[in-house]
């Protein structure tokens, strides 16, 4: 082989590698794009699922507290008592039984 055919051929080969690298950014590029698109929508469904829970337990805060004004007096602490002493009522876990059996219209 001659040393200008040798040059070619090495050329050929560094422009052959090139293109091999340039690919594989391209590659690279997409991929990282793909992961970036999937944390947000991630995030996105996470807020989402934050955001309905959120309002959630507004509205059973403010069903509890529309039914028993009183509530409004007393410290977070104290509700939290108190609705783990009517939850200890045997009367009052037969109803929710019941309503939960029943189902939601």
């Amino acid at each position: 082989m001659t040393e200008k055919k040798y040059q070619e051929w090495l050329s050929d080969q560094l422009d052959e590698k090139r293109d091999q690298i340039k690919k594989r950014e391209t590659e690279l590029e997409i991929l990282t794009n793909s992961l970036e698109r999937d944390r947000q929508k991630e995030r996105y469904l996470r807020k989402k699922c934050d955001r309905a829970r959120t309002h959630r337990l507004i509205q059973y805060g403010a069903a509890f507290e529309s039914r028993v004004p009183k509530m409004k007096q007393l410290s977070i602490p104290k509700i939290y008592d108190t609705i783990g002493f009517l939850l200890d009522m045997p009367e009052v876990n037969d109803a929710l039984d019941f309503l939960l059996e029943e189902g939601d219209p």
